[in-house]
């Protein structure tokens, strides 16, 4: 289970990403909140996660989805956002 500090940093994160293809083009985009990794500006061109309600980039989307189709799991509280880094 997510605690609720952990909810509210996906919340500002979450807003900080609908807000970020408004932002000028020198504006450092936020990196992917599960592996640390470059994100795309254009929010639509990243994944939603199947984990919280948040935007990843499409290389964990798609790690993701193989990860359901094998029925395994990961923990959202393994992200590179709460581990303070990259993963791996």
């Amino acid at each position: 289970m997510i605690s609720e500090q952990k909810k509210c940093t996906i919340g500002i994160i979450k807003q900080i990403q609908m807000k970020q293809e408004d932002l000028p083009d020198n504006y450092p985009i936020l990196p992917c909140p599960r592996c640390g990794g470059e994100m795309e500006k254009k929010i639509a061109h990243n994944a939603l996660s199947r984990r919280a309600d948040i935007y990843i980039c499409s290389i964990c989307g798609t790690d993701e989805a193989i990860m359901d189709f094998k029925r395994r799991e990961d923990k959202v509280e393994d992200w590179a956002i709460f581990s303070g880094g990259e993963e791996g």
